[in-house]
């Protein structure tokens, strides 16, 4: 059931005398003080089965670098947890509707996370560590393809509904068919799925696969009531969860409330979580400073935002940066012209300037790593130096770009347009892939959508070039190769059709062998350079931020980890 909502006035007052700081001169640095350091993320190798004892196991989650993990706030030994209070937290927009298990960006997930559990997570307060969660235990056969999961007894969702493996077998086959983070991986891995009692779920796959835990723990991989309906239709979330729903207004707020029957006693902490959408992030930038907002979503600072608080509120709250975890691509549709024809692709490919990409769009904070993160079996720096696109120097690509153009029929270059997500960032490398083209004569404009209408063009493939970013998680060859380069898939934006290309990329899901299933990505990658199918642009790191007063948030490995609060608590 939802209630009008009013953003409370506390939230808003002083924002207008935040605003000016930050249009004007900023406030002096806060004296600098090191917050405490966060648990440093156990390293383990992808395991080939899961463990039969509800003890945390090491996650198989690896850091696509080995960027030094910046500062969080920990529990000062000795402290107690306060128990109370209203968590606020910062998102840029509203979900589109409540179906949490359909949806496909972090606008959804923030908020609807909230009220559910998985069947494993990641420890809130370990990152890179496997927990149990809905299910207690799990074992693996000895050919590693059928894992079954003792379930939880005694569990029921928000409206007093009995959770069962029905409950279970429903959401995982959701997860399969409906969820666009999860079905390109476990609609492909998973054959079937069983019940053989109500506390019991069985998954059967096709073949052993190295990265199941890796998608098992993302906070997508959500279990809701079997029948839930889906979409428009869905009016109330009802989960197992910490917290509970309360009300949604979109364009306001969405609120929940601490679950008294949640399944582990001690939790939450929390009486609830507000989450605010605040779309002007200036605005939400100001409340941030204000001591207004406790926390923001993972991505919801830009970069020059980020170092504002990094820089300006040392001591105060915690600026963290998630490394590498994001990638900008240009997508050029191969099945309409002139894309067709692989000498533009090439051409176009070749024009961009990675390193300044990196520089200006994302001021430094990323890598001009190749498709694949090399320490996932992806081309190293000195091999990069010696693919086109990335060649020193430069005017060696933009000289070959032209030739190529010229040769497809375009000596004058062509005009085209290039589609983008509405909001700076976004605009910036729109705006910055447009300057580049006009090296090899190309002429672009921008175009854009808000909201829903963002994505039907898309999904419609609409667009002459789109150029966008995509969060790095889970941590594994198959969210980009198995999301982006497979035939039919539904993030595959430049509808890259290539039998050849799916066979190395169905042949390296299948290998348990770390380095053998690197040599196989390697072949991969240097696939979509020879064929010229690669989207890559360059790397860069999202960003959260969060208050001194924010006691026990862990960031989770990627940022679809850990979203679920249930350990967090208020030292205010």
């Amino acid at each position: 059931m939802s209630r009008r909502l009013s953003v409370p006035r506390i939230l808003w007052a002083g924002l207008a005398s935040a605003a000016l700081l930050l249009s004007g001169c900023a406030p002096a640095a806060a004296p600098s003080q090191p917050a405490p350091s966060a648990p440093a993320p156990t390293a383990a190798p992808a395991p080939t089965a899961a463990p039969a004892a509800p003890a945390p196991t090491a996650a198989p989650v690896v850091r696509p670098t080995a960027t030094p993990q910046p500062t969080a706030t920990a529990t000062p030994v000795g402290s107690r947890v306060k128990k109370g209070g209203i968590l606020l937290e910062a998102l840029w927009a509203a979900p589109g509707d409540l179906d949490l298990l359909a949806a496909t960006s972090m606008i959804s997930l923030a908020p609807l996370a909230l009220t559910y559990d998985g069947l494993v997570k990641e420890d809130p307060l370990k990152a890179g560590v496997i927990a149990p969660d809905l299910a207690e235990k799990w074992d693996v056969s000895g050919d590693g393809t059928k894992i079954t999961f003792a379930l939880r007894k005694g569990v029921t969702f928000h409206n007093g509904q009995p959770f069962t493996s029905s409950d279970a077998k429903y959401s995982v086959e959701r997860w399969m068919k409906d969820s666009d983070q999860l079905a390109p991986t476990l609609g492909e891995v998973i054959k079937s799925v069983e019940t053989p009692d109500a506390n019991t779920l069985v998954l059967n796959l096709k073949f052993q696969y190295p990265d199941l835990f890796r998608s098992l723990i993302l906070d997508w991989a959500s279990i809701v009531p079997k029948g839930q309906p889906k979409g428009r239709d869905l009016k109330e979330v009802v989960g197992t969860g910490a917290f509970k729903f309360k009300s949604f207004e979109s364009g306001v707020a969405y609120q929940v409330v601490k679950n008294d029957k949640y399944h582990n006693k001690d939790l939450p902490h929390l009486d609830g979580v507000t989450v605010y959408f605040l779309p002007d992030r200036n605005t939400g930038l100001a409340a941030f400073r204000a001591g207004r907002i406790d926390i923001t979503a993972p991505v919801y600072f830009t970069v020059p935002q980020f170092k504002v608080v990094d820089s300006q509120m040392k001591g105060q709250a915690t600026a963290y940066l998630y490394p590498n975890s994001f990638w900008w691509n240009i997508y050029l549709p191969m099945n309409k012209k002139p894309w067709t024809d692989i000498r533009v692709r090439r051409a176009v490919f070749m024009a961009i300037d990675r390193k300044q990409a990196m520089a200006t769009v994302d001021q430094g904070l990323g890598s001009v790593d190749g498709v694949m993160p090399p320490n996932l079996g992806g081309y190293t720096s000195d091999e990069l130096k010696k693919v086109p696109g990335w060649r020193d120097p430069k005017s060696q690509d933009i000289d070959e770009a032209k030739k190529l153009l010229a040769e497809a029929g375009f000596p004058s270059g062509f005009k085209t347009d290039i589609f983008y997500r509405t909001g700076g960032d976004y605009l910036n490398m729109a705006t910055f892939v447009r300057d580049q083209l006009t090296k090899i004569g190309i002429t672009a404009t921008l175009t854009t959508r808000d909201g829903a209408a963002f994505y039907d063009y898309v999904y419609a493939r609409s667009y002459d070039i789109h150029a966008h970013r995509h969060p790095f998680a889970p941590a594994s060859p198959d969210t980009i190769l198995a999301q982006y380069y497979r035939t039919g898939g539904e993030r595959n934006f430049a509808d890259v059709a290539d039998s050849k290309l799916d066979a190395l990329i169905n042949k390296q899901m299948g290998i348990l062998d770390p380095t053998e299933r690197k040599k196989v990505v390697h072949q991969a990658e240097q696939y979509l350079y020879d064929n010229a199918e690669a989207s890559i642009i360059s790397w860069g790191a999202y960003s959260q931020g969060w208050q001194k007063w924010v006691r026990d948030f862990v960031p989770g490995q990627t940022i679809y980890d850990n979203l679920r609060l249930e350990a967090v608590w208020l030292d205010k």
